[in-house]
């Protein structure tokens, strides 16, 4: 079974509107949720406080990578072409591995329990609908989250419930089997969902 953590969704969604360089400020949102999930997360999905991680927090690939990141574009350092060519086709994994990590929580779940159980939906309607609708509203009230950023911001709060829901349900002991359900029901959604959002968005922030 699958024990890593899952691929942040939005990464890629943004790199594919917005190009490249706009990954440095999603990549900062995923390292807050890194920081969530192996925090406030944990706490959530064991009840149990003596759970956190400390060293989980700062010690992972997300946290590791935003720092050199973030120190390579302080600095202004040019990393050799091997390097960033290399670089460059694990960033092309992002969308496929993340499709491959649905496919195989897609093949788990029986339609019935996908479908027929309202605490989904409910969640699904929270997480598609709710968040990004508030995000919105905070985004349109403050000058700062207008225009590019903005738009960035709010298509990382408007994706689906990810994979590693599932992931750390499964590693916690937790209900994996609902989890997953959680995660394909709001991933089949956020494809009517999302456009919405962005649609709204380009009349109230862009």
């Amino acid at each position: 079974m699958m024990k890593r953590q899952g691929r942040f969704i939005g990464i890629p969604l943004v790199t594919a509107v917005f190009g490249n360089d706009a990954a440095f400020y999603v990549a900062s949102f995923a390292s807050i949720l890194n920081l969530l999930q192996w925090t406030y997360g944990i706490v959530i999905i064991t009840r149990r406080k003596d759970m956190i991680n400390i060293k989980k927090v700062f010690v992972n690939l997300v946290t590791i990578s935003l720092v050199i990141g973030l120190f390579l574009f302080i600095t202004g350092i040019k990393l050799p072409g091997v390097i960033n060519s290399t670089m460059a086709g694990v960033a092309a994994l992002n969308t496929p591995a993340a499709m491959i990590v649905l496919g195989y929580y897609l093949s788990c779940v029986r339609i019935r329990d996908l479908l027929l159980n309202p605490s989904l939906y409910l969640a699904s309607f929270v997480r598609l609908i709710i968040i990004p609708l508030l995000t919105l509203l905070v985004l349109y009230i403050i000058p700062a989250g207008h225009g590019q950023i903005g738009m960035i911001t709010l298509i990382a709060a408007a994706t689906p419930v990810g994979t590693s829901t599932a992931i750390f349900a499964q590693k916690f002991g937790q209900n994996y089997e609902r989890a997953v359900c959680m995660v394909c029901l709001s991933t089949l959604f956020s494809i009517i969902t999302m456009p919405v959002v962005m649609y709204l968005a380009q009349m109230w922030i862009m």
